[in-house]
Formats: C-alpha cells, structure tokens, sequence
C-alpha cells in the first residue's frame, strides 16, 4: 500500500486503480473493481449497518445528502476505503479502512425534505483521513455536464427495488436527461435548480435505496497530447427518485456544480 506524505502528493479525481468504464450496474448488476472509486465513503449506523453513500473532498471533509441524517451525531459512523459493506462484514474486516466518527453535520439551510431541494449535507470529520491508494479525494466540477454525458454512479445500495443490499461495492453507468424531460416525469413544481437527472429510457440501470448520498461522477479531460489530463468530478450527489430501473423513469440528484460556492463556503468556515 501506498502512502502520501502529504496532500499536495495527490490529484483529486485520479484513482490508482483505473475503474472499470464497462456499462456495469448497481440494480440488479455488477461488482465495480476494487478500489478504483477511492473517494467512496459509506455512512454506517451501530456501527455495522450500511446506511447511505458519501465522497470524501478532502482529509477531513466528507459529502453526502441532508435526507440522510435525521438522527443524532454519534449515530453516524464514516468510512473510507473499502469493498465490502459494513452490513456484510465489520468495519475492521478490511485493514485498509479507515472508520471515524464525525466532528459536526452541516445541511444545508434551505434544505427541506417535503420539497427535496438543497439535499445536501457536509460532514467534518473528527480526525484526518490518510491519503493512501483505497482513500484519495474526488475533484468538484467545474460546470454541470451536458445532456446525454455519461456519468458514473456508485454505492452498497438495493440491487433492485426493495430487494437485498449489495455486499460489496457496485457502479452504474447512466446518461444525464434533461431538466425538460424529467420535469416531464416528475413535474415542473418537482424537479428545481438544485437538481439534476440521470436515466435511461429502456430502465434496468439506476441508483436505489441505500445509495443515497453517494457519488455521480464525470470523467474530465483537459488539454491534448503531454499536456492531456484525465480525472473524475463529483457532478452529483444521489438523491431521490420513483422506483429503481424503471423505463423512462430517471434518478434525482443534487447538483454539485449548483453547490459549489455553498460548499467551498462552508468548508472554509468551519
């Protein structure tokens, strides 16, 4: 195992294990390759208990969705670095995860979870994660990503809808719908700024419940030739949705790019 001596040592968004970019899925789908999602936090209660998903943003800093916590801080258990869930096997099981506690949970002040908007939380940490090759930071977008991108997501979640839990960790690869057509799907007065959509018309691909709060990603290129450079943006943050799968039916997701500043805020201020 690899360890950093120090952040600067490490790019957000640049995994030392490539993921395997096959059209593998979440409900009723496949195994993501070890590791290759080293931002990957899972959000555990008693503290063997999946719960929802998070992405680590730094060495102290984790993201996730406000709907998530609704309990007291010492319910919540964070952690980094590993494959199998922890309602499969405890949180010591793999010695590259690091498990804490956390120092503060900050919704967002507008969220509100009759209307779903701004559902977002930031987590500080109560120690420091270690850089090292199964925990690295995910990078924030620089802008939202066009219709039809596609995007990544990843979580212990149901493999179908209100089926069993995955026991270790699986990835889905969907392509973003438009605000018109989810609004379509859910209703204007539904889907808002802070929200965007990921889906396919034919289902069988989606997010689903126990993913809540983990990562949508982007992958990014910048530059050509020497100067290419390659690394995966936190674009969304899952959220909610009808079902898992179902055709013509896409997920909901907050909107990091709509939450940067609140985010970059909020982290520099606490």
């Amino acid at each position: 195992m690899k360890y950093y001596t120090s952040t600067s040592d490490v790019q957000c968004g640049v995994p030392p294990i490539p993921p395997n970019e096959m059209s593998s899925n979440i409900v009723g789908g496949e195994e993501a390759r070890p590791n290759s999602w080293p931002w990957m936090a899972e959000v555990i209660k008693t503290p063997t208990h999946h719960y929802c998903g998070g992405a680590l943003l730094d060495e102290q800093w984790v993201v996730s969705a406000a709907h998530c916590f609704k309990g007291h801080i010492s319910e919540y258990w964070f952690s980094l670095g590993g494959h199998w869930s922890a309602s499969y096997y405890p949180s010591d099981y793999e010695t590259n995860r690091q498990t804490c506690r956390a120092l503060k949970i900050i919704q967002h002040p507008n969220y509100d979870e009759n209307v779903r908007g701004y559902d977002i939380a930031l987590v500080k940490l109560a120690e420091k994660v270690t850089f090292n090759d199964y925990a690295q930071p995910v990078c924030l977008p620089d802008k939202r990503p066009d219709d039809g991108q596609m995007v990544y997501v990843t979580g212990w979640g149901d493999v179908e809808y209100e089926g069993s839990s995955a026991n270790k960790l699986r990835q889905v690869s969907l392509p973003i719908v438009s605000d018109r057509e989810c609004e379509w799907v859910y209703g204007r007065q539904k889907i808002d700024d802070t929200m965007i959509c990921a889906g396919t018309d034919s289902g069988g691909k989606d997010s689903c419940n126990g993913d809540s709060g983990g990562p949508m990603v982007e992958k990014v290129v910048q530059g050509s030739g020497f100067q290419k450079r390659e690394f995966w943006a936190l674009v969304g943050i899952v959220s909610w949705g009808s079902g898992c799968g179902y055709p013509g039916i896409p997920g909901v997701y907050t909107d990091v790019d709509n939450m940067r500043s609140w985010i970059e805020d909020t982290m520099a201020n606490n």
